[in-house]
């Protein structure tokens, strides 16, 4: 879109058919050049071939017929031809003018065009990375969440078991407690436990493995060295 002022109406949409139709005119223009140039030479080869009939019966006729001349005083037919020489070059200027327009024209468009092209690859790169970000920040919302949800199971499927409604004669609702609720914390409580150390123990597994196998290997080669010193012999005497 291109204009001068901020309202709609005076903005012009451009796109790549405008820059395909511009090209089409060019090479329009560019073919009526040939014509004009073709043309320019038939009429020159004219003069020519008359200048040479006009000498050549010049000393057959001494006098002139008058429906030859021109207002000017010269023949009309080499008037004629000058005169659509003059006007051959002149449309010809025009043309190569607006072959020139139209050049710049479709540069213009091009350069439009490329930016245009720039500006929505910009913009798509943006909401990649916005869409990216909103990922990333869901992800982490999700994992927080079921981490939550996995300490709070064991309560949450517990929870529901001790507790029950009650109606009133009024027709309200009363939440109801069993008699037996501090199972609920027997149960929930340990379960709770084994679940953060479950997952403690998956995420930091790496982690444990890295430290253990050190160790091993430590040992492992400490027994060696004390086995070969054992089994060492004394030297015998010489």
């Amino acid at each position: 879109m291109i204009g001068d002022e901020d309202d709609e109406d005076n903005f012009m949409s451009i796109d790549v058919e405008d820059h395909q139709q511009l090209k089409h005119i060019e090479d329009q223009i560019a073919d009526l050049i040939l014509c004009l140039d073709s043309t320019l030479d038939t009429v020159t080869t004219f003069m020519e071939m008359y200048e040479q009939f006009r000498n050549y019966r010049g000393s057959e006729i001494s006098v002139e017929t008058p429906s030859r001349k021109s207002a000017y005083g010269t023949d009309a037919v080499i008037f004629a031809l000058k005169e659509k020489t003059t006007e051959i070059g002149y449309t010809r200027k025009k043309a190569e003018a607006l072959l020139s327009k139209v050049q710049n024209t479709r540069t213009l468009i091009s350069s439009l065009l490329e930016r245009q092209s720039g500006h929505n690859i910009n913009q798509q790169i943006a909401a990649l990375q916005n869409l990216e970000k909103q990922a990333q920040e869901e992800n982490a919302t999700m994992r927080q969440l079921a981490e939550k949800n996995s300490r709070d199971s064991s309560s949450n499927f517990y929870s529901t078991q001790f507790v029950h409604q009650q109606e009133s004669p009024s027709g309200a609702t009363k939440i109801g407690y069993s008699t037996n609720w501090w199972l609920f914390f027997a149960i929930s409580i340990p379960l709770t436990i084994l679940t953060i150390f479950a997952w403690s123990l998956w995420v930091n597994f790496r982690n444990w493995m890295d430290y253990l196998i050190p160790k091993r290997t430590e040992g492992r080669s400490g027994r060696v060295r004390m086995f070969r010193q054992k089994v060492t012999l004394p030297e015998l005497p010489k």
